[in-house]
């Protein structure tokens, strides 16, 4: 190679091509001897074999060709760096020549010692560098049709001892590369008018990228590299127009741009396409050991495939020289299959690995993207491993099973660079949505859930550990999917999706058909988990087409199937039931709650107290259920409750459960458990008697006086002060909560000492403060005595007379009626009040009393009290006349 100032001297070396490669004939050696002999005359170099640059150096002299001739030191120092900076990037200029396979630096010292420095050779299977050679043949002749070519290069770069007055560590390197070429089917161009030739580019990745995960800076060449850099993962070379210094590419040139978008593109795609079917091959000999031996080193694809990412560029400048590439190579990706996706593969076989990544590669328009904001939703890392396992296009790399929500860092993420790019390009994608998914969901086949060596050939529904899948994986995507959903407000068709997964942990497939119900009743028929969901799904988020809303009604079907269960089966059935009725009952649907309960009829699951033992009755009997609060009651209530406990009143009982349930049992009750426990318990006072609800409680009293001899019994004798303890209750509910007429015939009136009647029994009412005694003739008086309640009295409108009102108004008019005996004990009643009465009461008895006829003269006949006489002496007794005296026992009384 002639190099300049030798140009001008040397015939072979033209303008447009100074650095040709031309043969050293006989007349070339013989004309110009002085250059040859600077190598042969010490039999260290033959010029015949390789190609020589001579590099000569001048020192002391004039020279009308070397005008800078500053001695020999200064262009010694200046020539070895100039060599140590070409050693640096030995191994870059055999990338792309044709026909040059090894360079070798040398020096031959003052002393004519003759020593290697530096050097480097390619190497390239015989095979492909016939292919290489064929191809490169063809690059000459106008292109029909896009022709590419791949092969591997292995440069070895071997640095040897010293150089000038520096030092360096003998080393030698390898380095592998994947190189592609591609000329472009276009009719024939013309870079000047002299040079008719084809676009034509070629692309070199150094494979360390991809195996160790190193950064390369690319370079572009036109056949050695120049300084002009790509801002690319991947060396360039091309035939390129260069500017007048040539070391960089011209601008604003079109047919710079068109190899870049043309050809270039072409070559750096088949590169890629190399690489992926090396790591393919790769990845199917460790799944074959994977598979017969159970265990590999998983985390190697993982980083192959991770690296591979980084050979895709990332986003450069509009007026870089390479954009047309860098813009081309992404509009080209939206049809070929080279975004790398992770994967993880299953085997059925008990052993020490059962999961294999695998990278699959999808095109552009295939990969769904996840957006940086959905790493917000907390079981992401669990729904991302199961897509992962369905081969889901994320352009995504993480290691399977990691609890990490970092997957990378944003800015240096694949996922996130390629959406700022393709966004930038304003190329579109698509973007992880609930529809995207719900999409690539539908669309699988039920064998992607089975593991690998399953020999059966099986559908779903399956059970869970058959599959592939966990059950905390399908509830991480199926909420995912809601997660997503939620961002759009718009329902999604679940329409075949396989992510049903039922309390019998089988996984089946989303059909509008399906009865299935929400999980937090599945307690409540344990023996149908197929119809309910499993647990830990965000279930206000699923159509109600595909989740059903249980109703009473299906309950009691279900019930009635088969209803045999233990004691400790019913106590967790009946709780759960009670919450069911809780959480759905509303009003205006299903009227009055105790109408709502009595739906489930005869069913046993009410829990209730009785004859202080737990036990439970049918649903229907809730409003014969005394309720009573939680807390102590105090008043009237705490003892009328007592009462009727040991009278053998059912009574509502949320302690008829074992110790888990029960709200005192655990001294340290959460306090949401605590809340539900009340909340529960305060729904059912309204459906069950209450002492909050006097109307339901007077009927209830009433209803059961009639019907239960018993209890009539205790009402009319005051057992354990039962009709004392129901007036006290009665006083103190408002008029307007109670029927009074119902209350008047409840026998609970006192009439004597633990006797009681009802209002509505006898034919006049009277009700005196004091005791009035119930003599033969006032038999047809219901006497209410003062042990009756005075306000509840007043409050059914029954007047509080005196004893003096009671003889006046009812009794004196009967003295006739009664025989002296009788008559002399209310006549004593009657002295009595005369006695403490005031001079105008005194007056009217008097006065009343001598109006009747009731004294009984000696011959008995009834006179009035002022036809009598009183013989004060024997004489006088004896001449008075039998008809005006006294029989005896009054005249007793009298005296």
């Amino acid at each position: 190679v002639v190099l300049d100032p030798h140009r001008q001297f040397v015939k072979v070396a033209t303008h447009e091509r100074p650095g040709g490669k031309f043969p050293l004939t006989p007349d070339f050696i013989t004309s110009y001897s002085d250059i040859i002999s600077g190598f042969t005359k010490l039999g260290g170099v033959d010029p015949t074999d390789g190609t020589l640059f001579r590099l000569p150096l001048r020192d002391g002299f004039d020279s009308r060709i070397s005008k800078d001739n500053k001695g020999i030191k200064a262009n010694l120092r200046k020539m070895t760096d100039q060599i140590k900076d070409f050693s640096k990037n030995l191994k870059d200029c055999l990338i792309f020549l044709k026909n040059i396979t090894s360079i070798k630096i040398s020096s031959i010292d003052e002393n004519g010692v003759f020593k290697d420095y530096a050097s480097a050779s390619s190497k390239i299977d015989e095979q492909e560098n016939e292919e290489r050679k064929d191809f490169l043949q063809e690059v000459k002749s106008p292109a029909d049709q896009l022709r590419k070519c791949s092969y591997d290069m292995d440069i070895v770069t071997v640095r040897n001892g010293s150089l000038g007055l520096e030092s360096s560590i003998a080393e030698e390197i390898t380095d592998k590369y994947k190189i592609a070429w591609a000329f472009s089917p276009e009719k024939t161009i013309s870079i000047s008018q002299s040079i008719p030739t084809t676009p034509f580019a070629a692309v070199a990745i150094n494979m360390n990228i991809v195996t160790e995960g190193k950064k390369e800076e690319g370079q572009i060449f036109v056949g050695l590299p120049i300084k002009e850099k790509t801002e690319l993962p991947v060396h360039v070379c091309g035939n390129f127009a260069l500017d007048p210094g040539r070391n960089n590419l011209h601008r604003e040139s079109s047919w710079n741009d068109a190899i870049f978008s043309g050809p270039g593109v072409e070559a750096y795609l088949e590169v890629m396409k190399s690489i992926k079917l090396d790591l393919e091959t790769e990845h199917e000999d460790r799944r074959i050991a994977w598979l017969r031996f159970g265990n590999v080193d998983k985390e190697d694809i993982y980083k192959l495939g991770e690296n591979f990412q980084k050979l895709f560029p990332t986003l450069i400048p509009e007026q870089n020289i390479t954009f047309p590439m860098f813009k081309h190579f992404y509009e080209k990706l939206e049809d070929v299959e080279l975004i790398p996706c992770l994967m993880v593969e299953t085997s059925s076989k008990p052993k020490q690995s059962r999961y294999l990544s695998k990278i699959i590669w999808r095109s552009l328009k295939e990969c769904v993207f996840f957006e940086q904001h959905k790493k917000q939703y907390k079981n992401l890392p669990a729904a991302m491993d199961l897509l992962m396992k369905l081969a889901i296009p994320v352009p995504i790399f993480r290691s399977f099973g990691s609890k990490s929500e970092n997957y990378k860092d944003d800015k240096n993420c694949f996922n996130f660079c390629l959406q700022t790019t393709l966004t930038h390009l304003k190329i579109d994608f698509v973007k992880i949505s609930a529809l995207s998914v719900v999409s690539f969901m539908r669309n699988l086949d039920d064998g992607v859930f089975l593991p690998t060596g399953l020999k059966e050939n099986l559908s779903l529904p399956l059970q869970i550990k058959s599959t592939v899948a966990t059950m905390d994986e399908i509830r991480a995507l199926l909420n995912f999917i809601i997660y997503l959903k939620s961002e759009t407000e718009q329902d999604v068709d679940l329409t075949n999706v396989p992510l049903l997964l039922t309390q019998d942990h089988f996984l089946r497939r989303f059909q509008q058909q399906n009865e299935i119900y929400s999980a937090q009743w599945c307690k409540l028929l344990p023996d149908k988990k197929n119809l309910f969901l499993t647990y830990f799904i965000e279930e206000k988020g699923i159509p109600k087409q595909f989740l059903k809303e249980l109703t009473i009604d299906t309950l009691k079907i279900y019930l009635d199937m088969n209803f045999n269960y233990n004691h400790e089966q019913m106590c967790v059935l009946s709780f759960e039931l009670l919450k069911f009725l809780q959480a759905t009952y509303k009003k205006d649907q299903h009227g009055n709650k105790s109408d709502y309960v009595k739906k489930l009829g005869d069913l046993p699951l009410l829990p209730v107290e009785k004859n202080g033992k737990n036990t439970f009755i049918g649903m229907n009997q809730v409003l014969n259920t005394l309720h009573i609060p939680l807390q102590q009651l105090t008043g009237v209530n705490g003892p009328l409750s007592s009462v009727f406990k040991t009278m053998g009143i059912t009574f509502f009982n949320l302690f008829n459960y074992p110790k888990q349930t029960n709200l005192f049992a655990i001294s340290a009750f959460q306090d949401d458990m605590r809340r539900e426990f009340s909340s529960l318990h305060s729904f059912f006072k309204d459906c069950c008697l209450s002492f909050d609800n006097p109307n339901y409680f007077l009927n209830w009293i009433f209803s059961l006086s009639q019907s239960d001899p018993i209890m009539n019994v205790c009402l009319r004798e005051n057992k354990q002060q039962l009709s004392k303890h129901l007036q006290q209750y009665f006083k103190y509910c408002e008029p307007d909560q109670f029927s009074f007429n119902t209350l008047k015939s409840l026998p609970i009136f006192f009439t004597g000492e633990n006797a009681c009647t009802s209002l509505v029994e006898g034919n006049q009412l009277i009700y005196c403060k004091e005791t009035i005694f119930c003599t033969k003739t006032l038999t047809h008086f219901t006497l209410l005595d003062r042990s009756n309640d005075g306000p509840l009295m007043e409050k059914l409108g029954m007047k509080k007379m005196t004893v003096h009102e009671v003889y006046m108004n009812h009794i004196i008019n009967l003295l006739p009626e009664m025989d002296t005996n009788e008559q002399i004990q209310h006549l004593k009643v009657l002295q009595s009040e005369h006695h403490y009465s005031n001079r105008k009461d005194k007056d009217n008895l008097e006065k009343r009393l001598k109006s009747i006829k009731f004294i009984r003269s000696a011959t008995g006949q009834a006179e009035h009290i002022g036809n009598f006489i009183l013989p004060q002496t024997d004489f006088q007794d004896m001449i008075a006349k039998p008809n005006k005296k006294l029989n005896i026992d009054m005249k007793k009384l009298v005296d």
